[in-house]
């Protein structure tokens, strides 16, 4: 505990900052700025304008460790590890041509976040979406989000004891008169 006393406070936006934010299909690029450090045009394989905020944070952490062991940084190194960084799920892109996206998006948020990148990624495109929700979780607002990009849904019921039933999900798509098609897993 006695650690926590001295460690520092250090805020996004007022600290360190991703600046300059282009998000593609093969990563999102952006500029950081942290105290001595400017790294311009930095990618990372994840997707999202909300990737560049969190990997800077990511990146600062490891920055702010660097100090505190005196640990020289190696840009090549930290900018080879943001290009290739796996997470299974978060707006991972499995294929491109067709473009294939997996998001494990679990609540509001998540889905109009993931929604916003689509709308960039894509503008102007109607997709398939694929969508299987939990009963727990707020998803007639989830997939009202996601209609204006959809079109179609592909509604499907995941194994989780949770999950929302599909005849729940279609009612919500129903209502809004996109189209959609159901698949019992």
């Amino acid at each position: 505990q006695a650690a926590l006393k001295n460690a520092p406070t250090i805020q996004y936006g007022q600290d360190f900052l991703a600046e300059n934010i282009k998000l593609t299909q093969s990563g999102t690029f952006f500029d950081y700025t942290y105290k001595q450090y400017k790294f311009d045009n930095v990618k990372t394989n994840l997707l999202g304008r909300h990737q560049a905020v969190n990997v800077s944070t990511a990146l600062t952490a490891y920055l702010v460790y660097c100090e505190k062991v005196n640990l020289l940084p190696d840009e090549q190194h930290i900018r080879f590890a943001l290009s290739n960084i796996v997470w299974m799920g978060r707006m991972q892109l499995l294929k491109t041509n067709p473009a294939v996206i997996v998001d494990g998006a679990h609540n509001l948020q998540g889905i109009q976040t993931f929604a916003s990148n689509l709308q960039e990624l894509f503008p102007q495109k109607k997709l398939l979406l694929v969508v299987s929700i939990l009963a727990d979780k707020d998803y007639k607002h989830m997939l009202q989000s996601l209609v204006p990009f959809a079109q179609c849904f592909y509604i499907s019921k995941n194994e989780s004891d949770r999950a929302a039933e599909i005849a729940d999900q279609v009612n919500v798509i129903a209502e809004t008169g996109c189209n959609y098609k159901t698949a019992p897993t």
